[in-house]
């Protein structure tokens, strides 16, 4: 069965039961929350970024690359905290459908077992996903920069701690993370219903 933005949405306003979840002991504003989000996201973004191609990049470019961090941080976070309420949920949700699908060789971020094992697995297939969504849109705004300075042998370095870094940002925050990854635990809590969605090998 195929479930497009419209039916989503429908499902995660009628969804009674969710999959185990910790869950902050309050919720801030989520203008709030989008900005103190990106102000831990992009610099650890960023320096993922410097890591993988410090040795190709031009100096003249790391303007350009902060701002294309930020740039798709912006967009994932606007797709993933927009409320079920909101006129843009059925785009957003749609966001999902589209790209439940991420590419199938990108592997689960990782975390020490201690950062881990205080939240349910499912919880923490949620923040992977949601990291990766992150990272896809992070990816999609460095891609111009890629083509014209940057060799495809580091790519897979880049995404990697693209990936990495946000991880551990969702593991940081717990109030980011619930909120950041709302969408892929409805999924997720769908699937475990007998809904038929596929979440990504980046999951976990």
């Amino acid at each position: 069965m195929r479930v497009d933005g419209e039916e989503t949405a429908a499902l995660v306003k009628r969804m009674a039961k969710a999959v185990d979840w910790v869950q902050p002991e309050r919720r801030e504003a989520v203008a709030q929350l989008r900005v103190r989000a990106l102000g831990l996201m992009v610099p650890a973004v960023f320096a993922a970024v410097e890591a993988a191609w410090r040795a190709e990049l031009p100096a003249d470019c790391w303007v350009e690359v902060r701002m294309a961090v930020r740039r798709g941080l912006q967009e994932g976070l606007a797709n993933l905290t927009c409320s079920a309420r909101s006129p843009r949920f059925p785009v957003a949700a749609s966001y999902f459908s589209l790209f439940s699908r991420l590419p199938p060789y990108w592997e689960p971020p990782v975390a020490e077992a201690a950062l881990e094992s205080s939240l349910p697995g499912m919880q923490l297939r949620a923040y992977r996903w949601a990291a990766a969504l992150l990272a896809l849109e992070v990816r999609n705004q460095l891609e111009p920069l890629h083509h014209l300075h940057t060799s495809d042998d580091v790519m897979p370095a880049l995404n990697r701690g693209v990936r990495q870094a946000l991880y551990g940002v969702l593991l940081s925050d717990l109030d980011i993370a619930c909120r950041v990854a709302d969408l892929p635990r409805t999924l997720l809590s769908a699937m475990s219903c007998g809904i038929s969605l596929e979440a990504p090998a980046v999951a976990g």
